[in-house]
């Protein structure tokens, strides 16, 4: 049998798995995939492109009957897709029933393969964004959602509710303790539905989208602000929508769901704004929650966001603390567990934290398979980067993002790729112009504003 020979991309994927895959603990490398596509933390993947493990040995198809392979997206919930296996090249490939949602953080968790000489894959994790295959960067409209005079919107999710592929709107009302969903109908001039009211805690903060049940239809957690309460939405895909209370850490402001024991179900984790903990509340597998382990964080955490900051496969977590003008980094043992938190002191106090591939010592290149945070300052007009200089709690400041001095703090912000090399570019489907762009929202302004990072050299 002739040697297998790899192309040049190939050889490229092949460094970046190395890169994301080397650090994976000794006792956890029985079955370790030499790479995988789409590649840990791109952000110009096409929306429907398979997902694919390449392992040096030849893998026992029998095994995937019993394997966990779970691929869940931000806004399009669990997407339950179809293994194969090419044997030519020794490539799992997962096979997606849809397209995933342009722009949407997309988790893949596995677990159980075999190989035939007996090895297993150990549990582990990575993430990607599908582009957006148009678009300028300019926006048209707005859209105008009717609201209550006593509503007082505070925070919107966007994410496919009814399984259409087209985004939904959800809104956090905290006057009315209610959240507030808009259906996508996707043409105008009404282009929303009538808004569909789900009751909620006191004071609903802030929204984050999961799949609770893994049913295929996306779910919501609502953090309610003033009773220490998070709302868990259940979605029935048809419009429906059924809630329940889940207690957790006083006055808990943002949320982060991930699958933080690698065992195929969503958890969610939760800083609480009162006590200075995170609280991390770990799935049961059937849409119901264990009692939460809690993580002591510096004073006042506003922001949460989580990653896998030291590509070893498992979702960890970073805090803003606002109060004491620092970043904590909870490293994910491997069990869904957290370490004692490693400090990184800021000059600012942080407010919004997002996390994103955008920084790499390679000018020629964005990225280098590590994820860099993006954080907004509450007490200047700065949005900061900070690059991941190897094992996700070694930070280092990199540069403030032009935004206009006139502008108030940004209180919210988006990492992505929102506009296309060109109108031809964009005609062709090409999509994403390889810049990741920030948008902010300031509060006082009433104003969206967009900058382009750019890396360096460009």
């Amino acid at each position: 049998m002739s040697p297998r020979r790899l192309s040049s991309t190939s050889f490229a994927l092949l460094a970046l798995a190395i890169t994301f895959l080397g650090s994976l603990p000794a006792a956890a490398q029985g079955l370790v995939p030499a790479f995988v596509q789409p590649t840990p933390y791109s952000a110009n993947v096409l929306p429907y492109e398979p997902i694919r493990l390449t392992y040096d040995t030849p893998i026992d198809t029998t095994s995937f009957s019993g394997a966990v392979f779970r691929v869940y997206g931000s806004q399009g919930g669990l997407y339950e897709g179809t293994l194969s296996y090419d044997e030519a090249t020794l490539t799992v490939i997962y096979t997606l029933p849809c397209a995933m949602r342009e722009g949407e953080r997309v988790s893949v968790t596995v677990s159980g393969i075999r190989a035939l000489s007996g090895a297993s894959q150990a549990p582990f994790q990575w993430q990607f964004v599908p582009a957006a295959a148009y678009g300028s960067g300019r926006f048209e409209g707005p859209d105008v959602f009717s609201l209550g005079a006593g509503d007082a919107p505070v925070h919107l999710y966007a994410g496919d509710l009814d399984g259409d592929l087209l985004p939904d709107a959800v809104v956090a009302n905290s006057g009315s303790n209610s959240i507030a969903i808009y259906l996508n109908q996707g043409s105008r001039p009404r282009r929303y539905s009538q808004r569909i009211d789900v009751r909620v805690g006191s004071g609903p903060y802030a929204i984050s989208g999961g799949d609770w049940n893994a049913d295929g239809a996306v779910d919501l957690v609502v953090s309610n602000l003033l009773e220490s309460t998070l709302t868990l939405v259940f979605n029935d895909g048809n419009g429906l929508f059924s809630t329940q209370t889940l207690d957790t850490g006083e006055r808990p402001v943002r949320t982060a769901v991930g699958d933080f024991d690698n065992d195929g179900d969503q958890d969610i984790a939760v800083s609480a704004f009162g006590v200075d903990q995170i609280y991390v509340h770990l799935n049961n597998g059937d849409g119901t929650f264990a009692p939460p382990a809690v993580y002591d964080v510096g004073a006042s955490p506003a922001g949460l966001v989580a990653g896998d900051f030291d590509n070893d496969g498992f979702l960890d977590l970073y805090a803003a603390s606002l109060g004491d003008q620092r970043l904590d980094y909870l490293h994910n043992d491997g069990t869904g567990a957290f370490e004692p938190t490693v400090t990184t002191p800021l000059p600012f106090s942080p407010a919004a934290i997002e996390a994103a591939d955008v920084l790499s010592a390679d000018t020629t290149r964005y990225g280098d398979a590590r994820l860099d945070l993006v954080v907004s300052a509450q007490d200047s007009r700065n949005v900061v980067v900070l690059q991941n200089t190897g094992n996700g709690a070694a930070l280092q400041l990199s540069q403030a993002l032009p935004v206009d001095s006139t502008s108030s703090q940004a209180l919210a912000l988006v990492v992505a790729d929102i506009d296309s090399t060109d109108a031809l570019g964009a005609f062709r489907g090409l999509g994403q112009d390889f810049d990741l762009d920030v948008v902010t929202a300031h509060l006082a302004d009433g104003e969206i504003r967009h900058s382009e990072y750019r890396r360096p050299g460009v």
